[in-house]
C-alpha cells in the first residue's frame, strides 16, 4: 500500500517539477522584456503564473502526442529524460558566471515553504484512494484509457459525452500510462495546489499579505464542490484553475494600465486550456471578454485575448464537428443535426439540469447559493461595499463574478457549475473581511493589546499545528482499508470483474441498465446509458413512480439483437421480476443492489 503510494507521489514531483522548470522557461522568455512592474509581481504570483505555463505545456505535449498516436510509457520517459538532461546543462552553464537564481528560495517567510509542502502532502494523500465517486468511473477514467489502449486520440460512442474536449482526460492518460489510478486522481489533484499558491500570490499582491490567500485556500476546499470530488478523477479543479489564472491575468493587464498584449495573450491562452477541458471553460471566457471590453472601451482588447482562446480551445471543437456534425455535440443538436443522442435525450438532460437549485425566480437568486451550499459567495457579493477602497482589479474581479453567478442560477444550479469561479469567490470573500477588520479598526486593538513576540510565537503556533494536522492525517490514511479491500467495497467493480472472468465464454459486450459508473471498471465494452446508444428507456418502463425492467423475453430479444449475452441490472433503480429473468437468464453474481446475468444457452 505504502510502496503504490510512494511510486505515484515520485512520478507526480517528477511532473510538478518538469511543469514548474518549463514554465519557468516559458514565463521568463515571454515576459523578460516586460515592463518593470510585471517583474514586481510577488514571488508567489510568478510561481503561480510558471505553474500554469508548465501544466499548459504539458498538456499541450500529450494533446500532440495522442494525435499523432504516440502517447507511450516510453514517450514519457523520453520527454522527462531529455528536459531534465536540458536542465541541468542549462543550470551548469549559469554556475559558470555565476547567474544562476533558483526563485523558490526567495520565498519569504520560510513559513510559505513549510505551509506549501504540507498542503500538498495532504492533498495528494487525499488521492490515495481507489476510484469511484461517480462520473471519474463513468466517464473521466474510462475516456483516459481508451487514451492509452489506442495510444492517443480515440472515440468509443457508448460513453454518454465521446466528442466533449479532453484536455484533463490527457493528464489522466498520462496518469495511467506511468503508474496507475492513483497517480491520475493524483494529477487530478494537483490543480487545487496551483489554485492555492494563485490564491496566496494574488492576496500579496493586492491586498498585501499572503496569509490572507491561505485563509481563502482553506475556504476553497472546503466548499462542497470541492471537497466532495477531491481526490478523485474529476476535471473540474483543472477547470478551475486555468479560468482562475486567466481572470488573475487580466487583473494584472488592467493594474499595468492596459498596456500591451502580454497578458491578454496569457489569458486567451489559459482560457482556451479551460475551453478544451469543459464548454463552461468557454462561458466564462465569453464572460471575461466582456469585463475586458467594458474596462477598455475598445474591441481590440477582447479581440486579442479572444482569437487567442479560441485558437487554444478550437481543435477539440472542430474534431466534434468533423466526427459528429456538431461542434459542441450533443449541445447543438437542433442546430446542426443530432448524432447519437435525440432531440428526446436533450429534452430530458435539460429537464433533469432544470432540477437543480431553486425556481428561476430573480427574487431567489440568492436562495439559491445558500441551497447549493455556496454561502460564501454571499459575502464574497458584499465587497462591492468597500468598492471606493477596493484596487480597481478587485472590482473587476467581482464584476466577473456577478456575471458568471448570473448565468448559473439562469441555466443551470448544479453546484460544481460554479466551480470556475469559486476560487475568486473566496478572494473577494476575504477581502471584505479584511476590509470590514480595518473599518472597524480591530487591526489596531490587537496591536495594541498583542506584543510582537507574541504575534511571532502565534505564528508558529499555527505552522505547527498544521504539521500536527498533517501528520495525524498522513497516520489515519495509512490506517485506512487498502484500495483493493475499497475497490471490493463497491458492488460496481465486483459484478464488473466477474464479467471480466466469464467474458471468453459469454462475449465482451454487456448491458448495463442502471449502472453507468462500471464503465471503468469492466474491461470488455460496457453497453448502456440514459442517452445515446442502447438507451436504458429501451430496457425499462416507467410506471407507478418508479422504473421497472420490460419482460425478460423483450429484453433478451433486444440483447440478441445487439449480440450481447451479458446484462447488469441496478435493482435498486429498476425494480425486476426475479422469477421472470431467472427463466432466461442465470445468475452469475448479486453484489448489493447488482444483479449479473447470463443468457441461457436454451434460451431463445
Amino acid at each position: 500500500m505504502l510502496t503504490e503510494f510512494v511510486i505515484a507521489l515520485a512520478w507526480c514531483l517528477v511532473i510538478l517539477a518538469w511543469v514548474q522548470g518549463t514554465g519557468i522557461t516559458l514565463y521568463g522568455a515571454f515576459f523578460s522584456k516586460a515592463c518593470e512592474a510585471d517583474q514586481e509581481l510577488p514571488v508567489l504570483l510568478r510561481i503561480f503564473f510558471q505553474q500554469v505555463l508548465g501544466l499548459t505545456a504539458f498538456i499541450g505535449v500529450l494533446a500532440l502526442l495522442a494525435i499523432g498516436h504516440e502517447m507511450t510509457r516510453e514517450a514519457l520517459w523520453l520527454l522527462f529524460g531529455i528536459s531534465g538532461l536540458a536542465g541541468g546543462v542549462a543550470c551548469w552553464r549559469r554556475m559558470k558566471v555565476n547567474t544562476l537564481r533558483v526563485e523558490l528560495v526567495s520565498l519569504r517567510p520560510a513559513s510559505d515553504i513549510f505551509l506549501l509542502v504540507s498542503v500538498f502532502v495532504i492533498l495528494m494523500l487525499r488521492a490515495f484512494q481507489a476510484p469511484g465517486h461517480w462520473d471519474d468511473v463513468s466517464y473521466h477514467l474510462p475516456l483516459a484509457r481508451l487514451f492509452v489502449e489506442h495510444q492517443g486520440l480515440a472515440v468509443s460512442e457508448h460513453l454518454r459525452f465521446p466528442y466533449f474536449p479532453a484536455n484533463m482526460q490527457l493528464l489522466f492518460s498520462a496518469g495511467l500510462l506511468l503508474s496507475g489510478d492513483v497517480l491520475a486522481q493524483m494529477l487530478a489533484t494537483l490543480p487545487v495546489f496551483i489554485t492555492l499558491i494563485g490564491l496566496a500570490g494574488v492576496a500579496h499582491w493586492l491586498l498585501g499579505s499572503s496569509a490572507w490567500g491561505y485563509i481563502a485556500g482553506v475556504l476553497y476546499i472546503t466548499l462542497d464542490p470541492v471537497r466532495q470530488t477531491l481526490g478523485f478523477a474529476y476535471v473540474d479543479n483543472g477547470l478551475a484553475l486555468f479560468c482562475t489564472a486567466a481572470l488573475i491575468g487580466v487583473a494584472v493587464w488592467l493594474r499595468l494600465g492596459m498596456q500591451g498584449n502580454r497578458w491578454l495573450i496569457f489569458s486567451g491562452l489559459v482560457a482556451g486550456v479551460a475551453g478544451g477541458i469543459k464548454l463552461l471553460g468557454l462561458v466564462f471566457a465569453a464572460v471575461l471578454s466582456l469585463a475586458i471590453l467594458a474596462a477598455s472601451r475598445k474591441w481590440r482588447a477582447p479581440w486579442v485575448f479572444g482569437l487567442m482562446c479560441a485558437a487554444v480551445a478550437g481543435g477539440w471543437y472542430l474534431r466534434s464537428y468533423l466526427l459528429s456534425g456538431d461542434p459542441v455535440h450533443p449541445i447543438g443538436g437542433p442546430v446542426f443535426g443530432f448524432h447519437l443522442w435525440s432531440l428526446e435525450d436533450l429534452v430530458s438532460q435539460q429537464g433533469e439540469q432544470s432540477r437543480h437549485g431553486v425556481p428561476k425566480h430573480w427574487y431567489n437568486f440568492f436562495a439559491a447559493f445558500s441551497h447549493a451550499h455556496l454561502q460564501v459567495v454571499w459575502v464574497a457579493l458584499a465587497a462591492i461595499v468597500f468598492a471606493p477602497r477596493l484596487p480597481r482589479p478587485v472590482v473587476m474581479l467581482w464584476a466577473v463574478l456577478v456575471m458568471f453567478c448570473l448565468f448559473w442560477f439562469s441555466v443551470s444550479q448544479v453546484n460544481r457549475y460554479l466551480i470556475p469561479a469559486l476560487p475568486v469567490a473566496c478572494f473577494l470573500a476575504v477581502t471584505f473581511a479584511l476590509e470590514l477588520w480595518r473599518t472597524t479598526g480591530w487591526p489596531a486593538l490587537l496591536t495594541h493589546r498583542l506584543p510582537v513576540r507574541g504575534a511571532l510565537l502565534g505564528t508558529m503556533v499555527a505552522w505547527v499545528g498544521v504539521a500536527s494536522v498533517t501528520v495525524f492525517l498522513a497516520v489515519g490514511w495509512t490506517r485506512q482499508p487498502s484500495i483493493q479491500a475499497q475497490l471490493n467495497a463497491q458492488p460496481a467493480y465486483l459484478l464488473s470483474k466477474k464479467a471480466d472472468d466469464v467474458a471468453a465464454q459469454f462475449g465482451p459486450q454487456m448491458m448495463n441498465v442502471g449502472f453507468e459508473n462500471a464503465h471503468y471498471f469492466y474491461k470488455g465494452q460496457l453497453l448502456g446509458d440514459w442517452f445515446g446508444k442502447n438507451r436504458f428507456t429501451d430496457y425499462a418502463v416507467y410506471q407507478d413512480g418508479g422504473w421497472r425492467m420490460r419482460p425478460a423475453q423483450e429484453v433478451l430479444a433486444r440483447m440478441q439483437k445487439n449480440g450481447v449475452n451479458l446484462l447488469l441490472i441496478h435493482s435498486g433503480s429498476f425494480a425486476f421480476d426475479a422469477a421472470d429473468y431467472g427463466e432466461h437468464f442465470e445468475l452469475l453474481l448479486n453484489a448489493g443492489p447488482g444483479y449479473l446475468y447470463a443468457k441461457k444457452p436454451s434460451s431463445n
